[in-house]
Formats: C-alpha cells, structure tokens, sequence
C-alpha cells in the first residue's frame, strides 16, 4: 500500500477548485473530491499524495497549507 507519492505539477498553477483534475508529472491525474479550493502561484510546484484518516489521499502542494482531497482518475 502507497503511503505517499512524490511529483511535481509540470508548468504554471494557480490553485484548484472542487472536482477540478490535476495531472502531475509521473502521469497520474488526481481529481479534488472535496469542496475546497486554494490559491498558490507557481511553476512546476512540488506535491505529495498522502494518505489520511480512514484511508482518504490528500494533495499538499508546495505553497499552501490546505491539502484538497483528491481521488485518483488516471
């Protein structure tokens, strides 16, 4: 079982908003499944993938404090 995944969004990001898909750099798309948004500013911004509480992914982007969570899609 993964307990965290470590990419970067490839390009310019300016945050995200619910069910907004996010593709990272290793290919994997993950999709904000809850009612969050944020806003950062930045190029090719570090995230991880980790997991929380009764086994829900929550994306920490480099930047921010707030970490959506997020299912993966692709």
């Amino acid at each position: 079982l993964v307990e965290a995944i470590h990419s970067h969004i490839p390009g310019a990001f300016d945050g995200w908003s619910a069910n907004q898909k996010i593709r990272l750099a290793n290919g994997q798309v993950w999709q904000v499944v809850d009612d969050s948004s944020g806003f950062v500013d930045g190029t090719n911004l570090k995230v991880t993938v980790a997991r929380g509480a009764v086994g829900a992914m929550y994306m920490e982007v480099e930047g921010t404090k707030k970490a959506p969570k997020v299912r993966r899609v692709q």
